[in-house]
């Protein structure tokens, strides 16, 4: 698909980082959308997926392919013991594969 797109023309940059504004507004996207949530399970955690991806690839810094390399399901598993952590409360992001060389 990428060679079709440069060869009609489109710029394409995958490694191209977001912008705070951008991240901001996609933040307030997912906060309205769990707002009308209002406490239905299930449209919480439609909500849920795409924000804890989209913040943890950003603060991250993970572009392109790196991405989809999160295993979300890994964090959601550790998440009760490492922000319950009497010291220090934190979150671990698991990745798969190899990153940034």
């Amino acid at each position: 698909m990428l060679g079709f797109h440069k060869r009609v023309g489109d710029v394409s940059r995958p490694d191209l980082a977001m912008s705070i504004e951008v991240m901001l507004a996609l933040m307030e996207h997912f906060a309205r959308i769990w707002i009308l949530a209002d406490g239905d399970s299930k449209k919480e955690e439609e909500v849920l997926f795409p924000a804890l991806f989209a913040v943890a690839a950003y603060a991250s810094g993970l572009r392109g392919e790196e991405v989809p390399l999160m295993d979300l399901f890994s964090m959601l598993k550790n998440f009760p013991d490492t922000v319950n952590h009497p010291k220090h409360p934190h979150v671990v992001m698991a990745l798969r594969g190899r990153f940034k060389k």
